[in-house]
């Protein structure tokens, strides 16, 4: 028996990794840790949004990766087990320790993340998850706005409170609200691994877009007997998850060609992009910090066309930090 172990930043599949695994292995059933007990292998793990119909031997506390080590590590079986992951929010000792009391125990591991300058791929309106309440982890966020405002209360309550007092409510006002207060950044699990141990990398960006070649190295390095069977079916699924990653991976390649066409005055049609307030945000946010311009965006509630930005162009008057 041996436990596979993916280290990922999150969102960004490991879920989705995790039951490849098993799936591609031909297992009809993997060892649930959670309950303590096996259940059935879904044949797709996929929901509208994600891959969360698999529920995977994961945890989001040092308690929680104790329990399901314990149980893993009880469980014998000719089986592979497999536990998955990513920084526990807000908690950076317990996922030093975490990830520290792993390695030595993987029989396999394997890090899926992504490179900070790929950052902007979690820059969206609407989450692949709809996390807890980073104030309260008891309770759980109902929809994307409740998780937006969520984040705001949490990290900027200050700010939120006298962009109120003022009155500043339209969508317009709400979008330079984030585009002052929004990150780029990402909580990444490299910083916690140390990458000198033997590993399998992944990049997100290869295992959102080439998983189909890379499968098979990855297989090879795991020393398991890939399914042949199974590979078809596993393409199917794969190929219509990773749409689900489509418009997140546009912004992010376009992005820098976008603030180009802005500063410079070229056409770009923005609406094929489907923006959301955030993204929206984020473009507002490069302008004001990276090159100290701000838009008059009065009455703008959609961004059309970066001509149309180039024309709304005009030196910021906000007192500015720098920050990614």
């Amino acid at each position: 028996m041996s436990i596979i172990t993916v280290l990922s930043d999150g969102n960004i599949g490991g879920t989705f990794l995790n039951w490849s695994i098993h799936y591609l292995a031909g297992h009809k059933k993997y060892f649930n840790s959670i309950i303590n007990e096996w259940s059935d292998l879904p044949a797709s793990p996929l929901t509208t949004t994600n891959s969360h119909n698999f529920k995977p031997n994961q945890f989001t506390t040092y308690t929680g990766f104790n329990h399901c080590l314990t149980n893993l590590l009880t469980c014998k079986s000719d089986q592979f087990h497999t536990m998955s992951f990513h920084p526990f929010p807000g908690l950076v000792s317990e996922t030093q320790q975490a990830v520290r009391e792993i390695i030595p125990i993987a029989g396999k591991l394997v890090v899926l993340n992504n490179q900070p300058k790929n950052s902007l791929y979690h820059k969206s309106f609407k989450s692949r998850l709809l996390r807890t309440k980073l104030g309260n982890p008891l309770v759980r966020n109902l929809s994307d706005e409740e998780q937006l405002n969520d984040f705001i209360t949490h990290f900027f309550k200050e700010s939120l409170n006298k962009w109120q007092e003022l009155q500043l409510t339209n969508i317009w006002d709400q979008r330079e609200f984030l585009a002052l207060n929004i990150r780029k950044d990402a909580d990444l699990i490299a910083p916690y691994v140390d990458l000198s141990v033997n590993h399998f990398s992944i990049d997100c960006l290869e295992f959102f877009n080439i998983a189909d070649e890379m499968i098979f190295d990855l297989f090879y390095y795991l020393e398991i007997e890939l399914d042949t069977a199974r590979v078809e079916g596993w393409n199917q699924i794969y190929q219509s998850w990773r749409k689900m990653h489509y418009n997140r991976l546009n912004f992010l390649w376009q992005f820098d060609k976008i603030i180009e066409y802005i500063l410079n005055g070229y056409y770009m049609d923005l609406k094929r992009f489907n923006l959301d307030i955030v993204q929206e945000a984020v473009i507002q946010h490069e302008l004001l910090y990276k090159h100290n311009l701000n838009l008059k965006t009065w009455q703008l509630e959609k961004f059309t066309n970066t001509k149309q930005l180039h024309d709304l162009l005009e030196p910021t008057n906000h007192s500015l930090q720098t920050i990614n």
